[in-house]
């Protein structure tokens, strides 16, 4: 009997200490990017990183839970972000198409389309303007702008 339970005490802690192995960063955001990723012009409306985070922005890549836990709470924040789940992983983690746009994408896709349909609808807030009149005399002659937006 005392053999058996140093045998499990042993595996016990073999796998506990695997398994902090695996939760140490495999490399570092400062060797991946050398470019700035955030810059002062920060939408303050929006969570910064550092509410997701248990460790210094930039310091390690993060962990499965805290990148789902801030995408989740992003699209909450912002209409400009569209998330789409598309799967799992075998460990039975969420797959996410994570889909940003800006005022520069939405004039650049405007300005090449025959069609466009707005669809921006948050609930208990008013609908903001994506579509600018500017972004609308880019468009091509006989193009066409549907908002079907219900407020």
């Amino acid at each position: 009997m005392n053999k058996f339970i140093k045998t499990s005490l042993l595996l016990t802690l073999t796998a506990y200490c695997s398994a902090e192995v695996l939760k140490n960063p495999t490399s570092y955001s400062s060797d991946l990017y050398k470019e700035v990723i955030l810059s002062g012009d920060y939408d303050s409306s929006i969570d910064h990183p550092s509410t997701f985070l248990d460790f210094n922005y930039g310091e390690r890549v993060a962990s499965p839970e805290q990148i789902e836990d801030a995408i989740n709470t992003y699209k909450k924040q912002s209409y400009k972000i569209k998330l789409i789940n598309y799967g799992t992983t075998h460990e039975g983690r969420p797959l996410y198409a994570l889909i940003i746009s800006s005022p520069e994408s939405i004039k650049e896709a405007i300005s090449d389309s025959d069609l466009v349909i707005g669809s921006v609808y948050i609930v208990g807030r008013e609908a903001p303007t994506v579509i600018t009149k500017e972004m609308i005399t880019l468009m091509k002659p006989g193009s066409v702008l549907v908002d079907i937006s219900i407020d």
